[in-house]
């Protein structure tokens, strides 16, 4: 048995009865169920211990489904806690939102013993990682080594940013992708947002302040208005993944252009003061053919190839000085 904390929150009362034997089934005995966002707050606020996996209906009376996950991401226990959307709502809008406001999977009704085995059964790799994080945080608290606290991983590793609404791990974008797929959605655009000079970034920050660039340039493409209704993911490297459902996609240098001009006048800055000018190129949109599936690593691969086609192109011209109006 896999001894893990799990809450499940459905309106149905045959759902709540019938989910803590559907979990049973699949190894899960440790489950509270409570019927509506208000009750599950409740519930998370009065553990000891937090819980380590949940499942949610999207359509609950008072808050959503969709705002319960957005309020669990917003608990800092929280942030990288699997969600499950267990939900009947198949329409993309509900599973883009689904997706921004944090969830990991996403999962419909009518479901059977197989469908959500399978789904627990990847959050199960995610809730070993997280014992595995809390441990090293443990003995990072014990030891008396202070660069422990800043660990830099590697440049090319794919990171779990957060913190930016539309910003997903990796393998959420890839349930993300999963559930396009089965649902069998078109009129998708790939692109890849690359970070010019990353490596220099990178080499230049602490591994606190180089997320924090990353962060603004998820911030800055997802407010971007060409962009609409964007789930990304960075795949490292300084590149990001995007997906898009607009209808009209903007032009790869427009976008570029919008993105840029928003970083510009966020005017960030290093740790010490000092001015942090980042860059971003991007690449012609990737679209794939309806008959093949979505696969993250495919989709990349082409993504980030046509951003550093974009990357050469620019670097062939002459580089335009970036003035800014100031007001007197």
């Amino acid at each position: 048995m896999w001894a893990v904390k799990l809450l499940a929150v459905d309106n149905d009362l045959y759902i709540r009865d019938l989910l803590p034997m559907i979990l049973a089934e699949a190894g899960v005995t440790d489950v509270t169920v409570t019927g509506s966002a208000h009750n599950a707050l409740s519930a998370i606020a009065s553990q000891t211990e937090p819980f380590e996996c949940f499942l949610l209906d999207i359509q609950m009376p008072g808050a959503s489904g969709i705002e319960l996950c957005a309020d669990i991401r917003r608990l800092p226990i929280y942030r990288k806690t699997p969600i499950i959307m267990l939900t009947a709502m198949q329409e993309k809008s509900y599973i883009d939102e689904a997706f921004a406001a944090g969830a990991t999977d996403y999962a419909t009704k009518p479901f059977d013993i197989a469908e959500v085995r399978a789904r627990v059964g990847m959050a199960k790799l995610l809730v070993e990682e997280q014992r595995r994080v809390r441990e090293l945080s443990a003995s990072a608290a014990i030891s008396s080594d202070a660069t422990a606290t800043d660990t830099k991983p590697d440049f090319a590793e794919h990171l779990d940013l957060g913190g930016v609404k539309g910003l997903v791990s990796t393998n959420a974008f890839e349930n993300y992708l999963g559930q396009l797929s089965r649902a069998g959605f078109q009129s998708l655009s790939f692109f890849s947002v690359h970070v010019q000079d990353g490596g220099k970034i990178f080499n230049r920050c602490m591994a606190s302040e180089f997320e924090y660039a990353l962060r603004h340039v998820a911030d800055a493409t997802i407010a971007s208005p060409g962009t609409d209704t964007v789930i990304m993911c960075y795949v490292g490297s300084g590149n990001f993944l995007c997906c898009s459902s607009a209808a009209t996609m903007q032009l790869s240098e427009e976008l570029e252009a919008d993105i840029q001009e928003i970083l510009d006048n966020k005017d960030l800055t290093h740790d010490d003061g000092s001015p942090l000018d980042i860059e971003v190129a991007i690449g012609a949109t990737v679209q794939p053919l309806l008959t093949e599936p979505l696969r993250l690593g495919a989709l990349e691969a082409q993504a980030v190839k046509r951003a550093m086609e974009r990357v050469r192109e620019k670097s062939a011209k002459p580089k335009l000085v970036n003035i800014k109006r100031v007001a007197f």
